[in-house]
């Protein structure tokens, strides 16, 4: 997937000024950077969410998981009715619950959970759906430190063979998918590229 020149602005002030860089499959993207510095417009960019001011996107067509910065469960469902959602079926489900460490919670409801739970719901719910590219909004806030790891080495398998691009503003978050990192500083309304691998701003 590539994108190129992408511009977007909110209320005449620039967030995306000319974004430009590849994803492979196999390859985590990380975005990282403070908040407001347009990574999850990225994000809604490549799902069709928000519309682009200039710039075209090639390779973001099929199924997309997407892990939104808000958990978005169903109140009215339980961990396991709201996973069910996407999943093939119920032993697919079990087998994402499991993964997810949610297999004493799978009669919760998100009114009754932590923001751990919530979230990790949210995470097995987008793997379930298998979309070939897996879009990670701060997937690992509210997760406690002790899981985090477990819970990026569930994802990682899960992108081993799809396109990933994750976002966060957490410096420790960041290293844990074993992603390509671009860090994006907003210096005057401008994104400019301080980084490691291929990008281009």
């Amino acid at each position: 997937m590539r994108l190129d020149n992408i511009k977007k602005s909110y209320n005449g002030k620039a967030i995306l000024n000319g974004l430009t860089f590849e994803a492979k499959r196999g390859q985590p993207i990380c975005l990282f950077g403070k908040s407001g510095c347009g990574k999850t417009t990225v994000l809604n960019i490549i799902a069709g969410l928000t519309k682009a001011d200039g710039g075209s996107i090639i390779g973001n067509e099929g199924r997309i998981s997407y892990v939104f910065q808000e958990d978005r469960l169903l109140e009215q469902l339980s961990a396991k009715e709201n996973i069910m959602l996407t999943a093939r079926n119920s032993k697919a489900a079990d087998s994402f619950i499991e993964a997810a460490g949610l297999s004493e919670c799978i009669d919760m409801y998100p009114a009754d959970m932590s923001g751990g739970l919530k979230r990790r719901t949210a995470i097995a719910r987008a793997v379930a759906f298998d979309g070939g590219i897996m879009l990670l909004d701060e997937p690992f806030n509210g997760i406690d430190a002790g899981r985090k790891k477990a819970i990026a080495e569930f994802l990682k398998s899960f992108v081993s063979d799809k396109l990933c691009i994750m976002v966060t503003h957490d410096r420790t978050d960041a290293g844990l998918m074993d992603a390509e990192i671009f860090e994006i500083i907003n210096n005057n309304y401008r994104l400019i590229s301080v980084i490691w691998k291929n990008v281009i701003w």
